[in-house]
């Protein structure tokens, strides 16, 4: 009996170890282009789209599923008039993303982040006839935009996730 316990015991430990490790694999990713870092909770694929409507420009954008989620950081250079008014272009570009879900503010913040004004929302709306949550942040800095978004059902990335990801965010440089 008790040589039975001594198999049992290392197995149940580790059984409990894993049960604490996070869903998330957080990675780290380094754009020397966009001019940050971030932690993704899973690989990140990269795309480069032009974006018409509320800003005119070619957003650059990496993204990854992971919580029943999707996870996004995007920069964006904003054209010589957009340049004028950064604060407008964080709000115009705030106001399409919520469009695309029909979405309504919950809670909003304005942030720093170092040289970078912008703000933080979240918002409830539909995608797909299903009811989902948008957490964004977006920041203007010098004459580019970052976008950092986790749209999915409601709760599903977890306040953990989200703060992991926000909050590992950092500026790199000064965008050319």
């Amino acid at each position: 009996m008790r040589r039975h316990l001594f198999m049992i015991a290392p197995m149940v430990l580790v059984a409990a170890l894993l049960g604490c490790f996070a869903e998330l694999d957080w990675r780290e990713l380094r754009s020397a282009a966009g001019g940050f870092s971030v932690l993704f909770p899973a690989r990140p694929l990269e795309a480069s789209r032009p974006v018409a409507g509320a800003v005119e420009a070619v957003m650059h954008q990496w993204s990854c599923k992971a919580a029943g989620s999707v996870w996004a950081v995007a920069y964006l250079d904003l054209t010589e008039s957009a340049r004028r008014a950064p604060a407008q272009a964080v709000i115009r570009l705030r106001d399409a993303l919520l469009a695309n879900i029909d979405g309504r503010v919950l809670a909003e913040r304005a942030l720093r982040l170092e040289d970078a004004a912008g703000v933080e929302t979240r918002a409830r709306g539909r995608s797909a006839g299903a009811e989902v949550e948008l957490n964004v942040r977006i920041l203007a800095r010098g004459r580019r935009l970052y976008q950092l978004a986790v749209l999915g059902a409601p709760g599903a990335a977890g306040e953990e996730g989200l703060r992991t990801f926000f909050d590992s965010f950092r500026l790199l440089a000064t965008p050319p």
